[in-house]
């Protein structure tokens, strides 16, 4: 696909877009699996840069086209937002930790949390997951036992984000989709607290044209073939080394 083409379709907001909602909102998260994160949300426009793997994500509600790339393999690629699928989210459904399809709850907690200066609604939900005791070093190896472990989903009230790109982010972050910006995640499981997600700073800043163009790299086939997890070390420890 031409440059020229790749650029017309992660096009700046139009006029009256930006007239009505000049600014958005640029957090940076920290998240287990991804590592740091810079998250640019406008209305219509997403940008997740996950600067400690090197990938970088641009989706767009008008288009629904979803662009992925990688500034250390120089690779592009981009799907429909409704294909796009993230490697690790994948992987983790194999780990049983993938939380999209559990049942959630508003929370009936008279105190709200406050996530990095700003309001949130709290979800929860339950599961059991089967546990390996890690035998051999990876956490799929020796023994297991099941285990019932509950989940909090902290959701921003006042960052306004598309339905497409809520469920573009949601696939991103792993986790499910609330309806809104995921601030922080918690995991409880036998008395100990794990945090997948958390925000450590969030502010309003003005719209950049910048932040939506996609360089003109060699474009993948797929975008597994841009954000693919092959660490040799990493899938030892996922799996148990031998």
């Amino acid at each position: 696909m031409p440059a020229l083409l790749i650029n017309s379709l992660i096009s700046a907001p139009t006029d009256a877009a930006t007239k009505a909602s000049p600014k958005g909102w640029m957090l940076e998260q920290k998240h287990a699996a991804n590592g740091h994160q810079t998250i640019y949300v406008f209305p219509e426009k997403l940008r997740v840069e996950n600067t400690d793997i090197g990938n970088t994500l641009i989706a767009d509600e008008q288009s629904g086209k979803v662009w992925v790339f990688s500034d250390r393999r120089k690779l592009a690629s981009c799907v429909d937002w409704n294909r796009f699928e993230h490697s690790f989210s994948k992987m983790m459904q194999v780990g049983g930790e993938n939380t999209s399809k559990l049942s959630w709850k508003l929370s009936k907690e008279s105190e709200k949390t406050t996530v990095a200066g700003l309001a949130t609604r709290a979800y929860k939900a339950s599961d059991e997951k089967l546990y390996f005791k890690g035998g051999g070093g990876g956490f799929m190896s020796g023994g297991s036992k099941h285990v019932k472990v509950s989940y909090t989903s902290y959701i921003a009230e006042t960052i306004a984000i598309s339905p497409r790109n809520c469920k573009v982010l949601a696939e991103m972050q792993t986790m499910a989709v609330l309806g809104g910006v995921p601030l922080r995640g918690t995991v409880h499981r036998e008395g100990r607290v794990r945090t997948d997600l958390d925000t450590i700073s969030a502010k309003q800043v003005p719209n950049d044209n910048r932040l939506w163009t996609v360089p003109k790299y060699k474009l993948a086939a797929s975008v597994g073939d841009v954000t693919n997890v092959t660490d040799e070390g990493f899938i030892q420890d996922l799996l148990g080394k031998p």
